[in-house]
């Protein structure tokens, strides 16, 4: 399946996942699923942005609940290898789903919702080197 959000490496160890104009539909949900599953397949430590401000819509009950199991199924390999998880989001509304997608599945790693793109960054940027140096 290819996803519909871009997958930018050239900081690794953070990774920046960005949705330019992404439906809040069940492809996208599967999309995030896909990209965050690959990189915790490589087993190395990382911090990942997700950036949806651009997101078109609101997720239905169906497609938080996809993202929430998803969460779940992984939730050791993300306590193993995500040092840091940011999410940045376009409306207050959008932000409210993302809280509530948390609350369905809390995370054993850190994460932490945001606004401002440049919060995001330095929030991650901090972490990594916190934990991998």
């Amino acid at each position: 399946m290819s996803t519909p959000f871009t997958i930018d490496r050239s900081r690794y160890p953070l990774i920046i996942v960005t949705g330019k104009r992404v439906q809040a539909d069940m492809a996208a949900a599967l999309g995030v699923n896909e990209a965050y599953g690959r990189i915790m397949d490589e087993k190395r430590p990382f911090g990942i942005l997700l950036d949806i401000r651009e997101l078109q819509g609101v997720p239905d009950a169906k497609v938080r609940k996809t993202v929430a199991e998803f969460a779940k199924s992984r939730e050791d390999d993300f306590a193993r290898y995500c040092v840091a998880d940011a999410t940045v989001v376009g409306s207050r509304v959008i932000y409210g789903v993302v809280t509530a997608v948390n609350w369905l599945a809390p995370a054993k790693h850190p994460e932490k919702t945001f606004m401002n793109y440049d919060d995001a960054l330095g929030w991650c940027e901090r972490r990594l080197r916190e934990s991998v140096g």
